[in-house]
């Protein structure tokens, strides 16, 4: 895994033009400039993770990167690692004999699909920095595609999009149609999915 930079920025003003009311071939522009975007004048790429083995799905909030890794192949099929930029110092996150996948993390919260080795059931299982807890999102026949904002965690549960509180410990569903409903993202008290009740996606 590879990381970037950027930190050296320049913030690019916008001149206001005064507006041309006859003809005229340089319109003057006012003293008066707002900064409307920023130019990245430099990358710094730094390494996150560079082991024999392959690094994927990678999530970051603040400081902290979180992936798969299946360096442990041998005898899991793939854990959870997290990468502190700030220290410098890698962790395990989960190291099982299942399979833990697509993980997400907002602040101390990490979030991913743990597959069940001896049989197709998968849940959600999550990890509290802060805390130094890990928990789980029950078990259905199939839970997965993670996602996380603060407290919050969303996922698909049989295909319909549930979400979970940690601070309420609910676990209730936003929409249960008969339809399918995949690939949910979360921004603090916004849900958004891919829905197919218009037979469209």
């Amino acid at each position: 895994l590879v990381g970037c930079s950027s930190p050296s920025q320049t913030a690019q003003p916008t001149q206001t033009a005064t507006p041309v009311l006859a003809a005229s071939s340089t319109p003057a522009a006012t003293a008066e400039s707002t900064p409307s975007h920023v130019v990245i004048t430099s990358i710094e790429e730094f390494v996150i993770c560079n082991r024999a083995s392959v690094q994927k799905y990678p999530a970051i909030s603040g400081d902290i990167v979180v992936w798969q890794d299946n360096r442990n192949s041998s005898t899991n099929r793939s854990d959870i690692y997290s990468y502190n930029i700030s220290d410098g110092t890698e962790s395990p996150v989960c190291i099982q004999h299942d399979e833990q996948s697509s993980p997400a993390i907002s602040g101390d919260i990490i979030i991913w699909e743990h597959q069940y080795t001896t049989s197709v059931i998968r849940d959600v299982r999550g990890y509290n920095l802060s805390a130094g807890k890990s928990f789980s999102i029950g078990q259905t026949y199939w839970r997965g595609s993670p996602a996380v904002s603060e407290d919050t965690l969303v996922w698909v549960s049989d295909g319909a999009i549930h979400f979970f509180d940690s601070n309420y410990n609910e676990d209730v569903a936003i929409s249960d149609t008969a339809y399918y409903q995949s690939s949910p993202a979360i921004s603090g008290n916004i849900v958004v999915w891919t829905d197919e009740r218009d037979d469209q996606g």
